[in-house]
């Protein structure tokens, strides 16, 4: 199992398009930086719902509120909603459906090892590689900031649900900002699991991609929509922005809980229909 993972990995690892979503978060970081040092935070209050009603002396930006930018504020929208779910969706649908379409699968499949070993090997590589992505736009983030502006505390403001300012000492700034962090891996895994899924049951990763991107945008649309707004908690696109929920004061464990639920439920329930799928394939399709 172990062997079987260490190849994926390293079979990722020669890969170039392994390495697209580590230059697209290095030029996120690098231009977002870039900006907060010739336009300072003045754009960032402007854009923010709370922007037009408070002034500020000083500047708020450090390392600790670049790294927030990028997943807690409003910026964070294309970020989490697109750069991200395309990246992570990259990997868990060309994982599988590449070897399909290259031919090396049907061999591994044929092979002594278990279709078990195979699907959780790639399934643990894909979430290593994601977690990997993620952790890298956070701390590129955090040292690019501390060049630029050095370390502080953190200031956070204007929640996407409700108006917030609150003011973190740098310990714990740090603290909620990794909190804030793993939260967001949590709908990436979900729909990851969608499109490994996809990927198992079609063999195409185009298919597997833009499935569950298709997929994460409908629900999205249908749980915009008034008359839909009682089964809009049961979707995951309504728990995308996750991860912003570790920054108001207190943290509300209550609706973290409620989205890691119907998070782990559809990430189950992919799992669980990709591995059926895998036992029963056919070697020879």
């Amino acid at each position: 199992m172990f062997r079987l993972l260490r190849f994926e990995l390293y079979k990722m690892y020669n890969r170039p398009r392994s390495y697209v979503a580590f230059f697209g978060f290095l030029l996120v970081c690098f231009f977002t930086v870039l900006g907060g040092r010739y336009d300072g935070a003045r754009g960032i209050l402007a854009a923010s719902p709370m922007g037009s009603e408070m002034g500020m002396e000083g500047s708020p930006l450090n390392a600790s509120f670049v790294a927030w930018l990028l997943i807690g504020s409003p910026f964070a929208v294309m970020i989490v909603t697109i750069m991200l779910p395309i990246f992570v969706c990259l990997i868990f649908g060309e994982i599988h459906a590449g070897e399909n379409s290259d031919g090396t699968l049907r061999a591994l499949l044929a092979s002594p090892i278990t279709r078990t070993q195979v699907f959780f090997s790639k399934l643990f590589a894909s979430i290593l590689y994601s977690a990997a992505v993620l952790a890298f736009l956070g701390v590129t983030a955090y040292l690019m900031g501390w060049v630029a502006f050095g370390r502080g505390g953190l200031l956070v403001m204007a929640g996407f649900d409700d108006p917030m300012l609150a003011w973190y000492s740098e310990r714990e700034g740090l603290t909620r900002l990794l909190l804030g962090y793993a939260l967001t891996m949590a709908p990436a895994l979900t729909i990851g699991s969608i499109a490994y899924f996809i990927s198992i049951w079609l063999g195409n990763a185009i298919g597997a991609m833009g499935g569950s991107i298709m997929l994460l945008i409908v629900m999205g649309i249908v749980g915009a929509l008034p008359f839909c707004s009682g089964v809009k908690p049961y979707f995951f696109s309504s728990y995308m922005f996750i991860g912003v929920r570790a920054f108001p004061d207190p943290i509300p464990w209550p609706e973290i809980r409620q989205a890691l639920a119907v998070l782990g439920a559809y990430t189950a329930l992919s799992l669980g229909a990709s591995l059926v799928i895998l036992r029963r394939k056919d070697i020879h399709a």
